[in-house]
């Protein structure tokens, strides 16, 4: 590649080349397309693309006979830019037809690149969906799922932060050449005195692509992955991502084996078998089952390093995923997590307390989700395993609340009824030398190593992973007082894993027993996990505030 822009003539004519193989060979990423036609409930109708015409209109789709052909999809951020909306205002003008001049910079370049590919359609969110009717917002948003998996391409303005930036950037393009070097191997091979090596970075996939500003973005990761194929209009480069390549204007024909087998590649194969068979590559054996939950999983990890401007979309920007593998795993969703594995999965955590930019973790102020669901935080999620052996607790029943009829969609209530060994704990701040941390207490004794002998800092005890960081040294001072502090251990602990995650659970309300999930800590072999797995007598175990007890376990209902 030699061009100096993206906008050249030669970065086209690639990604032409990339749409026309992935059309004509790709079953997975055609697979949409071979279902009966379909429509979202409004398009932007670009007229004849063989005229450069200077006006656009907006159709509902349900009105128009004649409406035939595929159409595209913009990814981008809305930023602070002010640009033109559907709105009550705009709404008759839209569908009478306005100038391109009118619309930002990048929704131009979203235009001009459909009618070169021969689409007469596209659809953009801010222009398709009524920005000031909740319902009709509501509605449009459960068609996620469908609206990105029947376009024919989604374009991505994965360098703007806004509008106003458009598709298009300058680049040097020596940035785009492959680098080699001749390395001396003469010391360890007399009869070579060079080899030719390649350079990798081996970080490139991550820092042009899942690092770049629209993959920061908490809606855009659901319309990635919906759609069949992806154009990313890079800060240096052409991007492309499909259902079976990814490759970019330095690897044009897809990216070296190096590459290919890492995490951040693949991004939009969520298919099972796709899945399998790289971690077969990597040495690790799974069943179809087990690959299906462990691509959600992943899912959920990415997601929750994206932002979201208003904390409320946190599942419905989700629910087009989660229809989407619906249609794959035999199981109910409940509150962006499976029934079937629901058990395994409640011992999910957040790293470090924080969100991707760096904030504290937080839990919004108006209802989204169960405090057991990883949805209720805002923060960077760390699932835990699928496996169901070893488990110590078991769910009994479920109930959750929506907004609409779609499940996938906005959470009101509910709450989880859940089995399991319950114990009573305080939480203390204590020095131990090298740092002040937090932790269990158990009968007035700090759960850690009880060898007097060893130094302070080397007698630490389980890592606690609270939801949201603790506002102050006496944050639990009064749940302490009014013991209200509980945990549950999880699993067992075993030859092929001697950590244990516990549940750290508040009684929020007294009277309904009612408990709330506040964190989780994990114990392992040498940090007092001896007092945590050590059973009570019977008289005081049957005293802890439960819905049922029976058989030595306690049945609670986490909110």
């Amino acid at each position: 590649m030699t061009a100096d822009s993206t906008s050249s003539a030669e970065s086209w004519s690639l990604a032409t080349r990339w749409l026309a193989e992935c059309v004509e060979t790709h079953t997975a990423c055609c697979a949409d397309q071979n279902d009966s036609p379909w429509f979202p409930t409004r398009l932007l109708d670009l007229g004849d693309i063989q005229i450069d015409g200077a006006t656009i209109r907006l159709i509902q789709t349900s009105n128009e006979d004649a409406i035939s052909g595929p159409y595209c999809t913009l990814s981008h951020c809305w930023g602070k830019a002010h640009f033109i909306q559907l709105n009550e205002r705009t709404s008759s003008s839209l569908r009478l037809g306005i100038s391109i001049e009118q619309m930002p910079v990048t929704f131009r370049d979203a235009i001009a690149m459909t009618k070169r590919l021969g689409i007469r359609y596209i659809w953009i969110d801010s222009l398709c969906i009524i920005q000031d009717s909740h319902s009709d917002w509501l509605h449009e948003a459960g068609l996620m799922h469908k609206i990105y998996s029947h376009s024919y391409c989604n374009i991505s303005a994965s360098a703007s932060v806004d509008s106003s930036e458009g598709l298009f950037r300058s680049r040097n393009p020596l940035i785009l050449q492959s680098n080699q070097i001749d390395v001396c191997v003469a010391d360890v091979d007399p009869s070579h005195q060079h080899v030719r090596c390649d350079i990798f970075d081996y970080f490139f996939w991550l820092n042009n692509l899942l690092h770049c500003t629209i993959n920061k973005r908490g809606w855009v990761f659901q319309e990635r992955l919906l759609a069949p194929r992806v154009l990313h209009f890079g800060k240096e480069q052409l991007m492309w991502e499909c259902r079976a390549r990814d490759a970019c204007e330095s690897y044009p024909y897809g990216l070296p084996p190096l590459y290919d087998a890492q995490i951040y590649t693949n991004f939009k194969a969520l298919d099972p078998k796709v899945y399998v068979k790289k971690m077969a590559s990597q040495g690790r054996q799974m069943s179809a089952e087990d690959a299906t939950y462990r691509i959600w999983n992943a899912l959920v990890r990415a997601y929750s390093q994206a932002l979201l401007t208003v904390p409320g979309d946190k599942l419905i920007a989700l629910s087009g995923l989660a229809k989407r593998m619906m249609s794959t795993i035999n199981d109910d969703y409940v509150a962006g997590m499976w029934r079937k594995r629901l058990a395994a999965a409640l011992s999910w955590q957040v790293s470090a307390q924080e969100q991707v930019d760096g904030s504290p973790s937080s839990r919004p102020t108006s209802y989204r989700a169960p405090t057991w669901s990883w949805a209720s935080v805002d923060g960077m999620i760390q699932t835990e395993g699928t496996e169901e052996k070893g488990l110590t607790i078991r769910v009994e029943d479920v109930k959750l609340e929506y907004a609409t009829e779609d499940i996938t969609g906005i959470i009101t209530g509910g709450w989880l009824d859940l089995t399991g060994p319950l114990r009573p704990m305080r939480l203390t701040q204590f020095d131990n030398g090298a740092s002040k941390r937090w932790y269990m207490v158990i009968q007035d004794v700090l759960v850690r190593p009880q060898d007097e002998s060893l130094e302070a800092h080397d007698r630490l005890g389980p890592i606690l992973h609270f939801d949201i960081p603790p506002p102050g040294d006496d944050s639990f001072e009064k749940d302490n007082n009014e013991k209200r502090l509980f945990f549950m251990a999880c699993r067992k602990p075993s030859d092929d894993n001697e950590y244990i995650p516990l549940l750290l659970l508040r009684l929020a309300d007294v009277d309904k027993k009612h408990f709330e999930r506040f964190g989780v800590a994990i114990s392992g072999v040498g940090d007092g996990q001896e007092m945590l797995l050590a059973d009570v007598e019977e008289e005081v175990k049957s005293t802890f505030p439960c819905l049922r007890y029976e058989d030595g376990l306690h049945t609670i209902r986490i909110i």
